[in-house]
């Protein structure tokens, strides 16, 4: 292409030339080099044109997935605000800026919504205010997946109102639980986001209270049989990726057991690209495994526990979470076969984790304890422009200290089986900044450390 502009450059030059003499006509020379500045200006507003063939396009994705959403007794009352009024926003805004950036949120809401009529509950049969899952809608949660082992804490009505209470908030997928026979038999649900199309199965392994067989459709156990229909019903309706939520395990357990390995590996073999566990209360690895069957992506990925994301569990590793990124990238173009239809690829691109600590203690109000959940970061490494440890003044020396061994223990579990996941990092327009190194250290293209100077920007 450089070339063309060579050869046309030239032709003008010596045209413009070739009608005069430069030596006895300085006139003429004035003229023509008026001509050629002319010349040259219409080639520089030429649009080069540098590849003949159509591009593909590309469009991406970001799926993002937390632990356990539990609401213990000492939660909802430490967010009391007097005549049954409960605030748990501030519970998620150390962690919004992430949840909000994810283009596809999930959270496992292992709690019920059965109204204050039955007095609100602690474990082992919950019941929650309606303000928690306002909270998780203002926090950036798209998808909720509804069943686990507490899905049936407060009977049929519980399971009922909880699936009520959450459309009116209009997430964008409620997941897992059924009001009716008819609802279970058209539970498959096809989503699209940027041009991508996904669906979403959650089942669970066991309940806490035995369901009723008149009620048997309000949630599925766990059954490859059935996961395998559903898989492809799925697909037959244009699923182009399919996660699966399971509710399985052993509690407090830090890799996952006999049952959670066959039940993966058979769901493998049944076409699933991702896999996403709850219920053991602490983290596990990710793994990622060769896809089968029909899956699309090449290279799945399974994540066999995201401990609790928000708990009144305080023990070590309990009080432990985790955000976990997975950047899915689709190049759609021509068919080499066949030029009037086009072929696509989705292949996993990029898998992040934000480990986070749920923080008990003074925050906002000086006069009573609260939880918030933060990144699980110290001075060496933050993860977002939004807030540092500078900022969180009130958090003590020894608190400081619990937050600093939770990202050591969560970066441990979550990376035991080796999966190359880096630290989450956002970037000021609350994008994923693929410049972060596993350690979590933002670096400049010279490998400098730039965290403090972009810091000041943005608090």
């Amino acid at each position: 292409m450089k070339n063309i502009y060579l050869y046309l450059l030239a032709f003008l030059i010596s045209s413009n030339f070739s009608s005069c003499s430069p030596v006895h006509d300085a006139s003429a020379n004035t003229e023509n080099n008026e001509k050629i500045k002319d010349s040259l200006k219409v080639i520089a507003n030429f649009e080069p044109i540098t590849d003949f063939t159509e591009k593909p396009d590309t469009n991406k994705i970001t799926f993002a997935f937390t632990g356990d959403l539990m609401c213990h007794g000492s939660q909802y009352k430490a967010v009391f605000e007097g005549n049954d009024t409960y605030n748990f926003v501030p519970v998620f805004e150390g962690v919004k800026p992430f949840l909000s950036a994810a283009d596809v949120m999930i959270g496992n809401l292992e709690t019920v919504l059965a109204g204050k009529g039955k007095n609100y509950k602690s474990y082992p049969q919950f019941n929650t205010p309606n303000a928690y899952i306002d909270a998780l809608k203002d926090a950036g949660f798209d998808m909720i997946v509804t069943v686990n082992n507490h899905t049936y804490d407060q009977g049929k009505a519980g399971v009922l109102r909880t699936l009520d209470e959450l459309d009116k908030r209009n997430f964008e997928g409620v997941l897992g639980s059924y009001r009716t026979k008819e609802e279970l038999e058209n539970k498959i649900k096809v989503f699209e986001k940027n041009d991508i199309k996904y669906s979403i199965l959650a089942y669970t392994q066991f309940s806490n209270i035995n369901l009723r067989s008149s009620e048997s459709h309000l949630f599925e156990l766990i059954d490859t049989t059935k996961v395998a229909q559903d898989i492809q019903k799925a697909r037959t309706k244009g699923a182009e990726i399919v996660l699966i939520h399971y509710h399985w395990g052993s509690e407090y357990k830090p890799e996952p057991n006999s049952y959670q390995k066959m039940i993966t590996d058979k769901t493998i073999e049944l076409g699933a690209d991702v896999i996403i566990g709850g219920h053991p209360h602490v983290l596990q690895p990710l793994k990622k495994y060769k896809s089968k069957g029909n899956a699309t992506l090449d290279s799945g990925i399974v994540a066999y526990s995201m401990g609790n994301f928000y708990s009144g569990q305080r023990k070590r590793y309990r009080h432990n979470g985790a955000i976990v990124w997975l950047e899915m990238e689709k190049v759609t173009r021509k068919d080499p076969k066949d030029a009037t239809k086009k072929t696509s690829k989705i292949v996993l691109k990029n898998v992040a984790h934000l480990p986070t600590w749920v923080y008990y203690g003074k925050a906002g109000n000086p006069s009573k304890n609260e939880y918030r959940i933060y990144p699980a970061q110290n001075d060496s490494i933050p993860f977002s422009p939004f807030l540092s440890l500078d900022t969180l003044d009130f958090i003590s020396k020894s608190s400081r200290n619990l937050l600093n061994q939770s990202r050591k223990d969560s970066d441990k579990a979550l990376r035991m089986y080796n999966v190359d996941s880096k630290h989450l990092f956002l970037d000021k327009d609350g994008q994923l900044d693929s410049s972060v190194t596993q350690d979590g250290i933002h670096l400049d293209a010279s490998g400098y450390l730039i965290w403090k100077k972009e810091l000041q920007k943005y608090i």
